[in-house]
């Protein structure tokens, strides 16, 4: 967490947040979406409310970070942005020592309670049905 604060480059500073930030959810597509959901899901739980200001919060941080490592032109000065990042990397690493589990092991069942709440909103078309075994699992 504090190899970041190594480097004078707020650029590169962002890169190496968010490489941990990143890595606490083990996500391969759509990482933008999905990162910033978990991330809310994982701090806010059921809170709709709370989740959608995370939401809002994390995905702007994700887009600066993404500016910042794709050498997009930066309008804001970024240092404000790399201090959210490790703010919010010591809150992720904190929520999970205090439940004694990695998000990447919960990331999946996030996802789940996520498709489970919305499910009744789905057009019936388009519902992906999965298969069940004998015991109706």
């Amino acid at each position: 967490m504090a190899s970041y604060r190594w480097h004078s480059m707020p650029r590169i500073q962002l890169a190496i947040l968010w490489s941990g930030i990143e890595s606490l959810f083990n996500v391969s597509t759509e990482v933008s979406f999905r990162v910033t959901l978990y991330i809310a899901r994982f701090l806010a739980g059921r809170d709709d409310i709370k989740a959608n200001e995370i939401f809002k919060k994390v995905k702007k941080l994700y887009n600066m970070r993404s500016s910042a490592v794709h050498g997009n032109k930066m309008k804001e000065d970024i240092s404000s942005f790399v201090d959210d990042s490790a703010a919010l990397l010591n809150q992720l690493i904190l929520s999970s020592a205090e439940i004694g589990e990695l998000p990447t092991a919960i990331a999946d069942l996030i996802l789940w309670d996520i498709l489970s709440q919305n499910y009744d909103r789905w057009p019936k078309e388009k519902v992906i049905r999965f298969p069940m075994n004998k015991r109706g699992v």
